[in-house]
C-alpha cells in the first residue's frame, strides 16, 4: 500500500467513520468497551487501534485504566477485538525499568501533566516524543530510544487539553489533539516534526454518551 495513503487513512480513519452510514460501519467502532487515548498503525494493510480501556471505580467518582486493548479492521468497517494483548498483536516488553520523563524534569508540572505520550520518527530517523496534559512538550530521543537528547520544550497550541498526536503527510506535519473537557479534537500543521505550529480546525466534534 501507498506510504501516502497508509498515512491519509490512519489520519482519517477516526474522523470519518462519523460522516459513515449505519450501512458501512457503526459509530462509534468500538462499543463494547470505553475506550481512551487511541493510536493506530497500519501493517500488512491491516489496520490497528491500540487503546486504554476506562473503567469506572466503585464509588462511581473517577475511573481505572488497567489494560490495553488492540482492535484491527482490513476495511475499516469490521474490527476484530484482540483483547488485552498485543503482536502487532505483541507481546511487548519493557525496555527501561526507569521512568523517560518525570514531572521534576518539566517547566510546567501538575498531577497529571506527564501524560499520553507518542512517539514520531522523521524521514532522517530523528525519534521525537510527544506528550503533555495542559500544555504540550516534546523532546529528542536518542537513539536506543529510551533516553532523552536536549532540553524538554512546550507548545503553545490554540485549545489544547491532551494527548497529541503527531505524524507527516507528503511534506506537512500534522499535530492532532484533544482540547479541554468537554473535548473536542483540533489538529495544526507545521513544515517540521517541532513546529513552528498554526492551529487549523477542529476535526471531531464533542462525542455523545450513549
Amino acid at each position: 500500500m501507498n506510504q501516502t495513503i497508509v498515512m491519509k487513512i490512519a489520519f482519517w480513519a477516526f474522523f470519518l467513520t462519523g460522516a459513515l452510514s449505519s450501512s458501512q460501519a457503526q459509530n462509534p467502532i468500538i462499543q463494547t468497551n470505553y475506550t481512551a487515548d487511541a493510536a493506530s498503525l497500519v501493517h500488512k494493510d491491516r489496520f490497528y487501534i491500540y487503546a486504554g480501556r476506562d473503567e469506572a471505580s466503585p464509588t462511581g467518582g473517577w475511573y481505572y485504566m488497567r489494560e490495553w486493548r488492540v482492535y484491527s479492521s482490513e476495511d475499516m468497517v469490521n474490527w476484530t477485538d484482540h483483547g488485552p494483548k498485543l503482536r502487532p498483536t505483541g507481546p511487548f516488553f519493557v525496555a527501561s525499568e526507569k521512568p523517560l520523563i518525570t514531572s521534576a524534569m518539566s517547566v510546567s508540572k501538575g498531577g497529571f501533566s506527564e501524560i499520553d505520550p507518542t512517539v514520531f520518527v522523521d524521514d532522517d530517523g530523528q525519534a521525537y516524543l510527544y506528550w503533555g496534559n495542559g500544555t504540550c512538550k516534546y523532546v529528542k530521543l536518542n537513539e536506543d530510544m529510551i533516553s532523552i537528547s536536549g532540553d524538554i520544550h512546550e507548545v503553545k497550541l490554540a485549545k489544547y487539553g491532551e494527548a497529541p498526536w503527531l505524524q507527516k503527510i507528503d511534506n506537512t506535519y500534522y499535530l492532532s489533539y484533544s482540547s479541554n473537557s468537554p473535548s473536542t479534537i483540533e489538529y495544526a500543521t507545521g513544515p517540521s516534526a517541532t513546529g513552528p505550529w498554526e492551529y487549523k480546525n477542529r476535526i471531531l466534534e464533542i462525542v455523545e454518551v450513549f
